[in-house]
């Protein structure tokens, strides 16, 4: 499911099927090493070795590593705002709104939980720049958006997304480490939510 990220700022674009097939090897490879440790804990080597080439090959196509997460980031973005654009009122017609409701938080809270590393990198990132602050907002704003098509009230649409969001910010932040009360795991996360 992931969307065409050839127009994102900061990608020189790739002209041939090869450079496209390498581009998502690298993209893939970033967003694997991200399930591991954290994005200033990645090397451009890392990346390149996990990806099968050279960093070479990344700096044809990337700045620095900034704009390779960037590129990652939207890539994402994009993907949870494919997710989420099945979310519309025709689709649930004769579906009750509390099944709707737990649907679309099962189906965001396992589609960041299934990218958790790129989720993290992203809302830690949003913490110290503004231009993933508004990155982090577009998906904030996408799940309000997706929600607002399935309930009544816009503005307990803004705060159910913000709220899914951060819950799920704090489980990716503490993850396994979570103590006491909000030790959830992803199930238990999508009944809180929806109880």
């Amino acid at each position: 499911m992931s969307r065409d990220v050839s127009q994102s700022p900061g990608l020189n674009r790739p002209r041939q099927a090869r450079s496209e097939a390498t581009l998502h090897r690298l993209l893939d490879a970033t967003e694997t090493l991200l399930d591991k440790r954290a994005a200033q804990d990645v090397s451009l080597r890392q990346i390149a070795t996990a990806a099968g080439c050279s960093t070479g090959a990344i700096y044809k196509r990337f700045a620095d590593k900034t704009a390779l997460i960037e590129v990652l980031f939207d890539r994402f973005l994009g993907d949870v705002e494919e997710m989420l654009s099945a979310f519309d009122e025709a689709s649930f017609v004769d579906v009750e709104p509390a099944v709707t409701l737990r649907l679309f938080v099962a189906t965001l809270v396992n589609t960041i939980a299934q990218r958790e590393g790129v989720a993290r990198a992203l809302f830690r990132a949003a913490e110290r720049s503004p231009g993933h602050r508004r990155r982090a907002a577009l998906l904030i704003g996408a799940a309000s958006s997706a929600l607002g098509r399935l309930v009544t009230d816009p503005r307990r649409a803004d705060f159910a997304a913000e709220t899914i969001l951060a819950i799920l910010d704090q489980r990716l932040v503490f993850g396994a480490d979570a103590s006491g009360q909000y030790a959830f795991d992803t199930a238990e996360v999508v009944e809180a939510l929806t109880a």
